[in-house]
């Protein structure tokens, strides 16, 4: 995985692992706990309705959220770039952790199915 600023790009197929931490004004860790959501959400287009990709955060490692993207996840998508952004939901409050970014796709040379 490529990451350029809040930009993400991966090869098709591939599993790619991304970590979430947040940190306050001092710079100091403020771990994500129990009841808290991260949404990592994938769309051809912000506007769109329909995700094509959505992972839900709920458990977490020691106060870290771990987005895992698996081989099936991203093996049928259609090489391009894509639209991502990733919100915590924290005790009905809602936060914008990275706000719409490019996600790009990959082709592969490997096909592995």
């Amino acid at each position: 995985m490529k990451i350029s600023g809040a930009d993400m790009s991966m090869i098709r197929g591939d599993t790619e692992t991304i970590a979430i931490s947040c940190t306050n004004s001092e710079g100091n860790i403020v771990p994500f706990q129990i009841g808290d959501k991260i949404y990592f959400t994938l769309k051809e287009n912000i506007y769109d309705v329909e995700n094509i990709l959505q992972k839900v955060i709920v458990e977490f490692i020691e106060g870290v959220a771990i987005i895992e993207l698996s081989h099936d996840d991203t093996k049928k998508l259609r090489c391009s770039t894509y639209k991502y952004d990733i919100r915590l939901i924290q005790n009905h409050i809602v936060i914008t952790l990275v706000p719409a970014a490019l996600f790009m796709i990959q082709r592969e040379v490997n096909k592995y199915d």
